[in-house]
């Protein structure tokens, strides 16, 4: 099912409107959305370019059934990181946070959406198994990217961790094979 999680912002905004916290969610019909926790207003829907497809079977409005194939948009789970500086739990001006959202079984996709502001949100990259030489394995992102420190030579680097995927080939056989995607872990400085 969808992951979601929990951000706190603080700021001038914040203290005017009472606007404490955010629910980020990815969901089956391809957006990633937030929400204000304190009244359910939709602050914001981003739908990567690659869901796009997913609009017109989205609008047939079909009941989901056995005989029905299920959408899968974003299906995976969202991570934030905040670098958050003075260890108060609230995104404040001069911190920043990003939201980490995996395709799941929707695609072999991962995306870095810069959430610093809780109203615009901002794609900093994506992605893609099979788009260029490093990702090629890449398979449906089921995995919780994680973030986390690791020493490179001398330097300490944030790093983003997150498991190869699945390989949907899987899916179609009756015993276990060799998978050709999904059989790696990635750590993104």
């Amino acid at each position: 099912d969808q992951g979601n999680e929990i951000i706190n912002y603080s700021d001038d905004k914040f203290l005017e409107t009472g606007l404490e916290q955010v629910a980020l969610l990815a969901g089956n019909d391809g957006f990633f959305r937030a929400f204000d926790v304190t009244n359910g207003e939709q602050l914001y829907a981003v739908m990567p370019s690659e869901m796009l497809p997913l609009i017109p079977e989205l609008q047939e409005r079909k009941t989901i059934a056995s005989d029905v194939p299920r959408l899968y948009g974003l299906d995976g789970t969202v991570h934030i990181y905040h670098n958050d500086l003075d260890k108060d739990g609230y995104v404040n001006p001069g911190e920043q946070a990003i939201a980490y959202v995996s395709a799941g079984r929707g695609g072999r996709a991962l995306y870095a959406i810069d959430i610093t502001s809780k109203e615009t949100p901002t794609l900093l990259w994506k992605i893609e198994g099979n788009k260029g030489d490093q990702f090629n394995s890449l398979g449906y992102t089921w995995s919780t990217p994680v973030t986390g420190k690791m020493k490179l030579g001398t330097d300490v680097k944030n790093v983003v961790i997150f498991g190869g995927g699945y390989d949907p080939h899987q899916d179609e056989i009756t015993e276990r094979a060799e998978d050709s995607m999904g059989n790696e872990i990635y750590i993104l400085d």
